[in-house]
């Protein structure tokens, strides 16, 4: 047995009356375990005191306080303070100091029995003796009560680790004994609580100290814990399987050993149990060991009042009167530490720190005690030299090799969580707290400057440090090799300039824990100074000026703490004019205090522009620009710079500073300077890198971007971003390095990085080792990468091939089934001239063309004429016929030569081998090949078919040899014939000269309108027109001509010419206005047309000719459509008119009786323009009328037929019906036409109504019925193209329809189908944008 050690003891006032049974309450801070809280039920205080026996605040409340509870990571305290039949709870926060309250007697739930925090969430569970509970949420200040669940008091409750609520409550029987009691076990979740999720009843007597528990009783199952454990009665353990409401386990014991005391849990399921009278024992939840006491001990002969485990389970503790004792948890091992008390101790409670360091007791006196159960296991190392607490507050420093010999004892202020040991210092922190102490005595000092917090000291060990006048405290900053002689501080910049023995001067940086040397001195430094007017203080940049001074010279530098170089001492300014009588005290801007035989005095230095460093206004001068700028940027004030030259408007020094600030990390600025600069892509890409805030990432990014790849590398390695290096060599294409650096950071790329430097190697021809970089790729892919997987194996496939392992590359081949790796390794067989190999793996490959040009090259004919057959190649069938005609079989190269579409070689072969003349000249006649027509013409002329050679010259081009030969050999006839539209103008010029020649003038005038001499054409044409002995067929085709002259010329002064000839305006007869139409028409003068057609078409009805009418204005609206501004209304309606007698026609045979009566309908209504049968109209629309029911239509036309210019056509058949007709003329309707949509603007109206009123359009009829058309009911005759309704003309063709009415092509169910939407919304748009463009 060892004693156990007191830490610290208090003492409060807590004492009542009645002193012996006072329950105080005791709990520390989980987690931190920084303050322990107490409380009296009868007292309106709490007490908060901290691990080192400080009392560090008195809390009042407003009542005594009966329960308290800790969140689960101590930042809040509920305590229940019962008042009056009410039951306040009220939080305070050990950090805001604030106490806030809750009523909770709002709901009627009577006494708080226990209050409880959910372990994972902070639910506060109230328990009350009404039996109800209440979870109260405080992050979303949800409130739940949970009622009737229990039908007594609750008497305890617990949290499980993962939430679930378990509370008892006791009913006792009619006897009021306790044992009889009936306790009622409520399982809830901390989510909702309103629905019990299992209820169980023990009838064993009274539970107390529920617990949850991993137990070997009960299996896993989805709970983290399985088992709830409770005291019964004082005398029993019972454990309940929570997943299967029918297994329990009950533990019994001796009678004499007692009541239970407490219990808990540890180990792997195994329980802990101590007795009042002071056993303890150990059982077992093993299903092999229950029932059994694994071990029986006597801890005490006093008796038991309290008894409280660590978190851990590794201590637990026990307290009688006046004695604590603290045991370890080992079975068979019962070490303890015991302590010893004062009878009058009187103690009730205990109370572990979460890390079970610390136990405290507490008597019913108000007296308390505070032990050290275990030294924390706090320590730290640095090389061979370790530290370690022996106390809370005590740490010890020894070497490994002499752990006896203490090398120092160091005392804390305060107990830390956080230490950490360098060379010189020992470092404790806790929270946001650091402490440095000496690790070891420094040597003696030897300088010392000065400033306003601290006092910095050299010493003759080359300690460099500090004494904090503040904190009363000595920090060692870093440690030299030789002793120091002089320091000098500028600690606003956290700057150390010192001198050693050896003269040698360095910058160390209390900051970045860096020390620079400063070179380039020019003697012994005799002082140094810094500028404390210009610094970072002042001036945005970050640069610190300071000087040296030597025998003969002052020298400035300047220190640059953050570059892609890192931090580094530049020379600014060199002074040689300077007098060693003089010492420089120190400068301040451009002023420089000096000291010379005791005189004073203040000189003025060139260090800054002449202006002043604030602020410099310069003239015009661009040299004194340039000096000041120069200046600025070698002094790195590059804000001031920047504002410089920006003022100046410099762009070149601004890029210049812009590239600097890269260099120094001064991101914002720099992307300034390059946008004003006008350089804006390094702008842009330079805003990415203003977020930054991790200095070695960013001189990472700023060394790629200044374009030191090798130096970005290097930052990316400090910053702990292997993969961004391995970036940067593949970029650079070192796969050595990458490789290298993979295979210790990133074990994932050596793949990658292996591929890609095999592939490089393979571009260099280097095959060996690119074969040895693939094997190595595929051994390190260590994990599922398909695509790079592929890669290497294709990399390893080509390199088989290039080494000769031949079957293992076709293997690998055969694995992947690539197509493309098929292709790349029969190109590398192919150069390696493996020709049929190489030919095979193109077949397999697909590509077939490649393949057959393989086996043509190794001339294996049968294996290419295979593969040519199944492709479409013309090279290859040339090449393949080429090789045919070689081996003299002209069948199969002519074959060949026709599928490659090379007729010039058929019609070759056909001549010169097979001597086929025939079919030569049909390949010629089908192909119209210019080099076979060439030589058919030559062999036409060795037999002097000039006739036929005169044709074949023809089409082979050589129009100005055929017309030679025709000439010669009198065969113009058949040259005039044959000699078509293709030739040149100048041997149309030719032609048309011989025939005038001739006296064949109308021959002349042909070919001088082919030959574009259409004015010559008019003229001659014009004249042979006034000869008095010309025909009418010679008039019309010479009129023909003459239409087709001016229409060719283009030339509106030439067609207004032939007008006037048309028109009879030039002394002649006026000619037939069809030859004027045709003029307008093929001419482009639309509009002129469009009337020229009308007037021809009434010409034509007036005299009966309804079908030359309708040709004629067919015509003429075909042509008008395509036109941008269509056919006129006038034209529209008159065709309408005219198609409507055509298709009443058609309508009569298919018994369509209604639509002939409405097409006669449209037509009597027009009546004037068919003077010539108009009362055989007017008779037939009666009848018709008539038959259809439309009684007022017929009833119409009766009384006018009826008129005496009409009536001679009505026989005394028909008058008795018609005056029957008029004689019910009062009473008489027309039945309702049928009304469908108009295409435009979808709007009703009859169908046989071609104009609608809404959108004030022209609706195009169907050419079959007349009809105006449906938009989405549409088909085109596939011979005029003109429009119809193709439902009607699908049910004319089942009525026997033959053809169209309008250009009488045969129809049928094949060539009549529905228009796709796509041409007939182009139809549509094109009516309506030419009747919007007529106006």
């Amino acid at each position: 047995m060892s004693v156990l050690k007191r830490h610290f003891q208090f003492s409060t006032d807590f004492v009542s009356d009645n002193k012996g049974k006072q329950e105080l309450s005791l709990q520390w801070q989980p987690l931190q375990a920084n303050f322990l809280v107490i409380g009296s039920p009868h007292e309106k205080r709490l007490l908060l005191y901290d691990r080192q026996n400080q009392q560090l605040k008195e809390i009042p409340i407003p009542s005594a306080c009966s329960h308290l509870a800790w969140n689960r990571d101590g930042l809040l305290l509920a305590f229940v303070c019962p008042k009056d039949q009410t039951t306040p709870l009220y939080m305070w926060s050990p950090y805001s100091q604030k106490i806030t309250g809750q009523e909770l007697d709002s709901w009627s739930s009577g006494k708080v029995t226990w209050l409880g925090w959910n372990p994972i969430a902070d639910i506060l569970a109230v328990a009350f003796n009404s039996g109800n509970i209440i979870l109260l949420d405080k992050a979303s200040d949800r409130r739940v009560v949970v009622r009737e669940h229990h039908q007594g008091p609750v008497v305890d409750a617990a949290w499980s680790t993962d939430g679930v609520l378990a509370s008892c409550s006791s009913v006792k029987d009619v006897s009021g004994d306790d044992k009889q009691a009936v306790t009622s076990f409520i399982f809830f979740t901390s989510a909702s609580g309103e629905e019990a999720m299992t209820s169980r009843e023990c009838p064993y007597g009274k539970a107390r100290r529920l617990r949850f528990a991993v137990s070997k009783f009960a299996p896993i199952g989805l709970r983290s814990q399985n088992t709830l454990s409770c005291i019964i009665s004082n005398k029993t353990l019972l454990l309940f399987d929570l997943d299967d409401d029918s297994r329990s386990l009950h533990y019994t014991f001796k009678a004499d050993y007692g009541n239970i005391v407490d219990y808990f849990w540890f180990g792997d399921g195994y329980i802990l149990i101590c007795f009042q009278i002071g056993i303890l024992i150990w059982v077992s939840s093993h299903p092999d060991e229950q029932g059994k006491e694994l071990a029986h001990v006597n801890i005490s002969q006093n008796s038991i009042v309290h008894m409280a485990a660590s978190n851990d389970g590794a201590r637990f503790g026990i307290c009688s009167e006046n004695v604590v004792k603290v045991f370890q948890t080992e079975l068979g091992k019962m070490r303890h530490t015991e302590a010893s008390l004062s009878k009058d101790a009187g103690l009730r409670k205990l109370s572990w720190t979460s890390d079970g360091s610390l136990v405290a007791a507490i008597g019913a006196n108000g007296q308390g005690f505070v032990f050290l159960a275990k030294i924390p296991d706090i320590g730290c190392a640095w090389r061979d030299r370790v530290a370690f607490m022996v106390a809370l507050d005590t740490f010890h420093v020894v070497e490994i090799r002499n752990s006896s010999e203490v090398l120092r004892t160091i005392l804390c202020e305060f107990e830390p969580n956080v230490v950490a040991l360098g060379p010189f210092n020992f470092a404790v922190a806790i929270n946001n707290l650091a402490v440095y102490y000496f690790a070891e005595q420094p040597g003696e000092v030897t300088c010392m400057a000065l400033s306003d917090k601290n006092v910095y000291f050299g010493t003759s060990s080359g300690d460099l440090g500090y004494f904090s006048l503040s904190g009363q405290r000595f920090e060692l900053a870093t440690q030299h090799t030789s002793a120091i002689s002089s320091i000098k501080v500028k600690e606003p910049d956290a700057l150390i300039v010192f001198t050693d023995a050896a003269d040698e001067m360095c910058l160390y940086c209390l900051t970045t824990d860096a020390c620079l040397p400063i070179t380039n001195l020019a003697g012994k430094p005799m002082g140094v100074f810094f500028d404390w007017l210009v610094g970072p203080e002042q001036t945005e940049d970050f640069v610190s000026i300071f000087g040296v001074q030597t025998p003969t010279n002052l020298q400035f530098y300047a220190y640059i703490p953050h570059s892609i170089n890192g931090a580094y001492v530049e020379e600014v300014e060199y002074n040689s004019k300077f007098s060693d009588k003089s010492s420089v005290l120190g400068i301040s801007g451009e002023s420089m205090a000096l000291l010379s035989s005791g005189v004073f005095s203040v000189s003025r230095i060139s260090l800054y522009p002449d202006d002043g460093p604030k602020e410099a206004e310069c003239d015009s001068s661009s040299d004194f620009n340039n000096v000041t700028a120069e200046k600025l940027i070698r002094l790195h004030r590059y804000y001031e710079a920047a504002a410089f030259c920006r003022k100046k408007g410099m762009k070149d020094f601004l890029k210049r500073i812009g590239e600097n600030c890269v260099r120094e990390l001064n991101v914002e600025l720099a992307v300034a300077c390059f946008r004003e600069s006008g350089d804006f892509d390094k702008a842009l890409l330079l805003e990415q890198y203003v977020v930054i805030d991790h200095l070695p990432r960013l001189a990472g990014y700023m060394a790629l971007v200044d374009g030191k790849p090798e130096l970005a590398a290097q930052w990316f390695l400090k910053a702990s971003d292997p993969l961004a290096v391995l970036g940067i060599y593949s970029d650079l294409m070192q796969w050595e390095k990458a490789i290298a650096l993979a295979e210790s950071h990133a074990a994932d790329k050596v793949s990658y990085a292996c591929q890609q430097y095999a592939a490089q190697l393979e571009l260099l021809a280097d095959y060996p080792s690119a074969l040895e970089y693939y094997e190595n790729a595929l051994r390190s892919l260590n994990q599922p990468d398909a695509g790079l997987e592929n890669q290497v194996k294709r990399g390893l496939a080509r390199m088989c091939f290039r080494s000769g392992e031949m079957s293992r590359g076709i293997a690998i081949v055969q694995e992947l089934k690539d197509r493309s790796l098929l292709e790349e390794c029969a190109a590398i067989l192919e150069d390696e001239k493996h020709l049929v190999e190489a030919a095979k793996m193109y077949r397999e490959s697909g590509n077939l063309e490649k393949a057959a040009s393989v086996f043509l090259r190794a001339k294996d004919w049968k294996a290419a004429e295979d593969i040519i057959e199944k492709v479409d190649c013309i090279p290859l069938k040339l090449q393949l016929g080429r090789a045919r005609e070689t081996l003299k079989d002209y069948a199969g190269a002519i074959k060949l030569y026709e599928a490659a579409g090379d007729n010039d070689s058929v019609v070759r072969l056909l001549l010169e081998a097979l001597n086929r003349i025939d079919l030569a000249i049909e390949v010629v006649d089908r192909t119209r090949s210019q080099e076979g027509a060439k030589m058919v013409a030559a062999h036409f002329m060795k037999i002097k078919d000039f006739a036929s050679a005169i044709r074949y010259l023809l089409i082979s081009g050589r129009g100005e040899e055929a017309f030679l030969i025709a000439q010669q050999y009198n065969q113009m006839e058949i040259f005039s014939q044959v000699v078509g539209n293709d030739q040149t103008l100048a041997l149309y010029e030719k032609i048309a000269t011989y025939y005038s020649n001739k006296r064949e003038f109308v021959k002349s005038a042909q070919y001088l309108i082919k030959a574009d001499q259409s004015r010559k054409a008019v003229e001659l044409l014009t004249k042979l027109m006034q000869r008095d002995t010309i025909d009418a067929a010679e008039e019309d085709f010479l009129l023909n001509t003459l239409v087709a002259a001016a229409v060719s010329s283009k030339d509106m002064a030439l067609t207004d010419k032939v007008v006037q000839v048309l028109l009879g305006n030039d002394g002649g007869e006026p000619k037939d206005e069809k030859y004027l139409l045709d003029l307008y028409l093929l001419s482009g003068q639309h509009r002129e047309a469009d009337k020229i057609a009308v007037l021809v078409a009434e010409h034509h009805l007036d005299s009966g000719d309804y079908k030359e009418a309708h040709r004629v204005l067919y015509r003429t609206y075909i042509k008008l459509l395509e036109s941008p501004r269509g056919p006129s209304d006038q034209l529209f309606n008159l065709f309408s008119l005219v198609h409507s007698h055509a298709v009443s026609v058609v309508m009569h045979t298919l018994k369509e009786h209604e639509k002939v009566a409405r097409m006669l309908i449209r037509i009597c209504k027009n009546i004037s323009k068919f003077p010539k049968d108009a009362s055989r109209f007017l008779l037939s629309a009666v009848l018709e009328c008539t038959k259809c029911h439309l009684n007022k239509s017929a009833m119409e036309f009766a009384l006018i037929l009826m008129q005496p210019q009409y009536r001679a056509i009505v026989t005394q058949k028909y008058e008795s019906k018609i005056l029957n007709i008029l004689r019910k003329g009062g009473r008489v309707v027309d039945a309702e036409e049928e009304a469908t949509d108009c295409p435009f603007a979808s709007h009703k109206l009859p169908s046989s109504q071609l104009f609608c009123p809404l959108c004030k359009l022209r609706v195009p009829f169907c050419v079959l019925s007349g009809m105006h058309l449906v938009r989405f009911d549409c088909a085109f005759c596939p011979g005029c193209d003109m429009p119809a309704i193709y439902s009607q003309v699908k049910s004319g063709l089942s009525a026997g329809l033959q053809a169209c009415p309008m250009c009488s092509l045969v129809w049928s169910s094949q060539n009549m189908q529905p228009a796709a939407p796509e041409k007939t919304e182009s139809f549509f748009r094109k009516i309506e944008s030419s009747q919007l463009a007529d106006g």
